[in-house]
């Protein structure tokens, strides 16, 4: 009987290590399954939000019909509050990629949402008012949607390794985050930026 006693210990080690092989890769399918609903979850909140989409397209579109940041209109409206929301939905995605609990390669098929936002100039011109208006009213002196812009940059270099994306329009961004970063330190910058979005509030 003591001649088989090792042979049990040495079966129970080996039982033991298949339970725990068998329960990584199902903590490894989990995390896997969470991730890729959670993915489609976040997507599903862009395409399935009828206002919103609506709201995107006048961002994508080149038309009469498409979106004008226009101060005299903007404030506390609900176009404000819907790109608002975009931006919110960027940042929950661009704080994850942050922490590591995505990857560029799970955003893959939201990139062109994500582009059409960040390419646009009235886009653009409504974070140069963010940066401006903080700035003016409270002195802050970093952008108003750091994950939202991370996530852009982020993606877009991932597509440009991947042979599926513009190195222009990695330059041209990069070339708008210098000029919104140094809105607080550049009063020349300062007074071109207001003159081009009709800011409304005085300066100094």
């Amino acid at each position: 009987m003591q001649n088989v006693v090792p042979y049990l210990q040495l079966l129970g080690v080996i039982i033991a290590l298949i339970g725990g092989g068998i329960a990584i890769q199902t903590f490894r399918l989990n995390a896997r399954t969470n991730k890729s609903k959670f993915v489609l979850d976040l997507t599903e909140t862009f395409i399935k939000d009828e206002e919103m989409i609506k709201f995107w397209y006048r961002i994508d579109y080149d038309d009469d019909r498409s979106w004008k940041f226009d101060l005299t209109t903007f404030r506390h409206s609900e176009e404000e509050r819907r790109l608002d929301t975009l931006l919110y939905r960027c940042s929950v995605m661009g704080q994850m990629l942050r922490m590591g609990s995505l990857k560029s390669a799970d955003l893959s098929n939201v990139f062109i949402i994500i582009q059409r936002i960040f390419l646009n100039d009235q886009v653009r011109n409504y974070l140069l008012f963010n940066m401006l208006d903080f700035y003016i009213t409270a002195k802050h002196r970093e952008p108003h949607w750091p994950d939202a812009m991370y996530l852009y940059d982020e993606l877009l270099k991932w597509h440009i390794r991947n042979r599926n994306g513009n190195i222009n329009d990695l330059r041209e961004y990069q070339t708008f985050l210098k000029e919104l970063k140094m809105l607080p330190h550049d009063a020349e910058l300062r007074n071109s930026v207001a003159h081009r979005i009709k800011y409304d509030r005085p300066l100094a």
